[in-house]
């Protein structure tokens, strides 16, 4: 699975500082330390040596304080790639944050999350798990397939690849086999049907 935290952790190394003065100096005389680069095109490799992801941005602030943190404020992007180091997925968003002591990952506005098969995420905010290598939100999110829309008004968990996802009292019509489900749809399956809370989809669009 792709990791993405290694994006942010070499942010710096890639890119490079750049001395923005204006900036710079705006942010040390309240107090802060801060470094920045520009142009970020940063590669990340898996222990087998294949391509796994790149993170491209056009600016980096890193702040010097208690608990580091990177922010890209004027958008971002990370291609995902599979064990073929083909393009799986893209993530896109006007903004995010990664907390070095914590590994915290968060990206926060017009988040949206494509996929090679056809599959489109959008929602507010999504945060990174470097451990289980997932995604994760408690905001609204959409997830569009070729065959459905479901809107997951508490959020969902997924993959980067959105292989399979699992949302919290998602509504709208699904037309998926009732053996995907961790609860028993109403429906026979192949018919559409209502979501339940708590719903994992397998092999969505099936």
């Amino acid at each position: 699975m792709t990791r993405l935290a290694p994006y942010l952790a070499l942010l710096l190394c890639a890119g490079g500082c750049v001395n923005d003065l204006k900036t710079v100096e705006a942010l040390n005389d309240k107090g802060i330390g801060v470094e920045v680069a520009k142009n970020i095109k940063t590669y990340y490799y898996g222990s087998n040596g294949n391509l796994k992801g790149l993170l491209t941005a056009p600016v980096l602030y890193r702040y010097l304080r208690d608990t580091p943190l990177m922010q890209l404020d004027e958008g971002l992007r990370v291609d995902f790639y599979n064990d073929s180091e083909q393009v799986q997925s893209v993530l896109t968003a006007r903004k995010g944050e990664y907390y070095e002591k914590t590994n915290n990952i968060v990206v926060r506005d017009s988040v949206v999350v494509t996929t090679d098969d056809g599959k489109r995420l959008e929602t507010d905010e999504l945060h990174w798990d470097p451990k289980q290598q997932q995604f994760y939100t408690d905001k609204p999110a959409t997830l569009t397939t070729p065959q459905q829309t479901i809107f997951a008004r508490h959020g969902l968990v997924a993959p980067p690849d959105i292989s399979w996802y699992k949302f919290r009292q998602a509504s709208g019509q699904l037309k998926v086999d009732s053996a995907y489900f961790s609860s028993p749809a109403d429906s026979s399956a192949g018919s559409p049907a209502a979501a339940t809370p708590d719903t994992t989809t397998q092999r969505p669009g099936t």
